[in-house]
């Protein structure tokens, strides 16, 4: 189930890098993923449409739940299973 819950992770991840790519950020495939979130940010903060701007907000609020999930899930296990 964590690893289920990785994977959705990551590829949000990778949605978003897509996302302010091509809103004209600049993106690399493997690094930079946390000013990848910061440029979403700033894309929010600069958007003039109400719906793009409702699914962008969306769309990081949904990031941060689940990267958030899986963290607590990810304690619960090491918790329980007493790596």
């Amino acid at each position: 189930m964590i690893m289920f819950v990785g994977m959705v992770v990551n590829g949000l991840w990778y949605y978003i890098k897509h996302i302010v790519h091509e809103n004209g950020y600049e993106t690399h495939l493997f690094w930079g993923h946390w000013q990848d979130i910061l440029n979403l940010q700033q894309l929010i903060a600069k958007e003039q449409d109400a719906n793009k701007k409702i699914q962008f907000k969306t769309l990081l609020f949904s990031f941060y739940a689940i990267l958030f999930v899986m963290f607590v899930g990810f304690f619960i296990i090491c918790v329980f299973n007493r790596f």
